[in-house]
């Protein structure tokens, strides 16, 4: 008899083990269909949401190094965006970006971001249309807070070097 509700207790742990972990493996499945770049394909034409102060994004391998007015970014996977650079002007100012921008796959930009959330588009790069060699960009800071974003989706092996100076 005893034996019987040994096995019946152990046949129902074992059951409801069972079920835990079938239950784990479907909400983990459920988690990992939703860590996915929908989130960067969406925001890339959506200047509201790049304007946003705040920076989202997901990426491997990245190494970012910012000196002041030089920044050099590689990243081995990219989706989302980055604030590269930020100023505060006390009066409108034009300044140079000399930079090079290439990536094996996907599709990225670097847009200026006023101080009133106006989004302009410096360059956009793909694998099509990289920027191999040192090219110059003039572009006008407003008054106040601006700032350069590094904006894309499904990007692989990105290299971007950025150097800016007063015109």
């Amino acid at each position: 008899m005893k034996r019987k509700i040994k096995n019946r207790m152990k046949n129902k742990i074992t059951g409801k083990m069972k079920r835990f972990g079938i239950v784990c493996i479907l909400v983990m499945g459920l988690l990992l269909t939703g860590c996915n770049n929908k989130f960067a394909k969406e925001q890339y034409d959506s200047d509201i949401q790049i304007a946003e102060g705040g920076d989202r994004y997901a990426k491997t391998n990245s190494v970012l190094n910012n000196y002041g007015n030089n920044v050099t970014y590689t990243v081995g996977k990219f989706d989302g965006r980055e604030t590269l650079w930020e100023a505060n002007c006390s009066s409108a100012t034009w300044v140079d970006i000399t930079l090079v921008f290439t990536l094996d796959e996907g599709k990225a930009k670097l847009v200026q971001i006023d101080e009133d959330g106006n989004v302009s588009t410096v360059v956009e790069c793909t694998p099509d249309s990289e920027v191999n060699e040192l090219t110059t960009y003039s572009i006008q800071l407003k008054e106040g807070k601006n700032r350069l974003k590094f904006v894309g989706y499904d990007c692989k092996n990105v290299t971007f070097y950025m150097e800016i100076k007063e015109s």
